[in-house]
């Protein structure tokens, strides 16, 4: 860890991108799928998403995220997208999302 002299320096750095990942997430829901909400978090790197605006049943739901969005998230009415991740990763996961509800 020679870039962080310190674990405060490290765990200042960590918490600005993941807040940068949310930010992205976010803006990017936002603007380009109203149907999808983000809920912020509060003590964890996961942001849940309430999909019950698509109008899809659990079972419908987990096909449309792994088949046709194909994204593998946590299963359940509920879905969370891991911000623990490289921001590449954010982007493609909005890109395929924004592509799928389309």
């Amino acid at each position: 860890f020679k870039e962080f002299p310190s674990v405060k320096e490290w765990l200042d750095q960590f918490l600005k991108y993941m807040n940068g990942n949310m930010k992205i997430l976010t803006e990017g829901m936002e603007k380009h799928i109203p149907q999808i909400k983000i809920i912020k978090p509060e003590g964890t790197y996961l942001a849940w998403m309430d999909c019950r605006e698509l109008g899809l049943d659990t079972k419908q739901l987990s096909d449309f995220m792994i088949n046709k969005a194909r994204l593998a998230l946590d299963d359940g009415y509920w879905f969370g997208i891991n911000l623990a991740c490289p921001r590449t990763y954010i982007n493609e996961a909005l890109t395929r999302l924004k592509k799928a509800v389309s």
